[in-house]
């Protein structure tokens, strides 16, 4: 069985790059590829609901 990543941890992408990073295969490398920063994009997040929420 597979585990499920936190909410927390995944970057929100829309259906056709989500469909496109699970074709190519290797996310990591995808992500480099598109210039997304995965811990950047993160931080922008946390930032983000943080401003929501307080």
């Amino acid at each position: 069985m597979s585990m499920k990543n936190s909410d927390d941890m995944c970057i929100p992408l829309c259906r056709a790059h989500h469909d496109e990073v699970h074709a190519f295969g290797d996310e990591a490398l995808w992500l480099a590829l598109n210039g997304i920063d995965p811990e950047e994009e993160l931080r922008k997040i946390r930032v983000d609901k943080g401003a929501q929420e307080g």
